[in-house]
């Protein structure tokens, strides 16, 4: 697969002019994000060694009281501390108080070891300075909005897990799939194991399936972070998710980009169509049609296109002068909004 070749072989990628492996790097994303002139939360550190948190990240008076730390390497909230009262305080999204020291314990204790460690600036949500904000995953075919993964009220009793188009129509009203046989095509529809999915229910980062109606968004902002979405996929040009945060100050923050949405092994996209059969195959779909443009390359999703400077010689540059460059880049100050 796609993530395979891109943590077994990355050479192997690189050799055909792609780069979209170099997202996997949590300061390679800011750095990208940042350098296209997009919102994002500012990163304030940058280490190679999590040990030298304190002497590097916080010590003096110009440290951040209020912060999130990210290991880079990692995903689905694996090595992402959020503290937005700083170590002592509750971190949001264990609930539990965390000291310095057991987040680098726990930063160490992960597999792989982290190579990278930032430490970003603490955007709050809509429900006031220790709220989490509400998150918006497209799933991006080069400037094609596949579908649009939201979690809303992440944090609290009432958090909960849509997918939906970029109408707001519901493509997760058919259950979960898992990409595997005996899906496949009979014909007329595409067959699908739903005693055995019935088997394998569980909730999707947590979170249980949100019902209707869905929390608003004004016109101007879904409008500005789907032209955020569609100018930095048509960069990318392969398959990526770009997961977004919509602040309590409504304007839209490029979070970070996921090359392999849930590990590649689930998905809730589905919709019926004209026929009446449920196609949970829409997103396959996107895939293969963006794979067949000029340069496009099926295993990979899409075409090539060229790399954003920023991230020329990105993979052969040690993890601290990656740091410099990712510290390098400053996003839009104050944030910029169109609305």
């Amino acid at each position: 697969t796609r993530n395979d070749i891109a943590t077994d072989d990355p050479a192997l990628i690189e050799s055909q002019n792609f780069w979209f492996h170099l997202l996997n790097d949590k300061a390679a994303q800011y750095a990208y994000t940042a350098s296209r002139g997009f919102n994002a939360p500012e990163v304030f550190c940058c280490v190679d060694n999590v040990n030298n948190l304190m002497s590097s990240c916080f010590s003096g008076g110009g440290a951040p009281t209020s912060f999130v730390i990210r290991a880079s390497g990692h995903h689905s909230g694996t090595g992402i501390f959020v503290l937005p009262n700083g170590f002592g305080g509750i971190e949001l999204l264990r609930g539990i108080t965390m000291s310095l020291a057991s987040v680098v314990t726990e930063i160490n204790s992960l597999t792989p070891t982290p190579d990278k460690v930032l430490v970003e600036e603490f955007i709050p949500g809509p429900n006031g300075s220790n709220s989490l904000p509400n998150e918006f995953k497209f799933h991006m075919f080069g400037n094609k909005i596949g579908a649009v993964t939201a979690i809303y009220n992440r944090g609290t009793n009432c958090g909960c897990y849509a997918e939906f188009d970029q109408s707001f129509d519901r493509l997760d009203q058919y259950g979960c799939f898992e990409p595997a046989y005996p899906e496949q095509a009979n014909g007329a529809c595409h067959l699908i194991d739903f005693p055995s999915g019935a088997q394998n229910v569980f909730q999707i980062k947590g979170l249980d399936i949100c019902t209707d109606p869905l929390p608003p968004i004004e016109s101007c902002t879904w409008n500005d972070m789907r032209q955020a979405a569609i100018q930095l996929g048509l960069g990318i040009g392969v398959y990526m998710r770009i997961d977004m945060f919509l602040g309590g100050d409504d304007r839209v923050y490029v979070q970070e980009y996921t090359a392999n949405h849930n590990g590649g092994l689930r998905h809730c996209t589905a919709r019926q169509d004209a026929t009446g059969c449920i196609d949970s195959c829409i997103l396959g779909e996107c895939w293969k049609t963006n794979a067949e443009r000029p340069n496009g390359n099926q295993a990979f999703g899409g075409p090539v296109t060229a790399i954003p400077p920023v991230l020329t010689g990105w993979s052969t540059q040690t993890p601290a002068a990656q740091c410099t460059v990712a510290i390098g880049q400053s996003p839009p100050d104050p944030p910029r909004t169109v609305c």
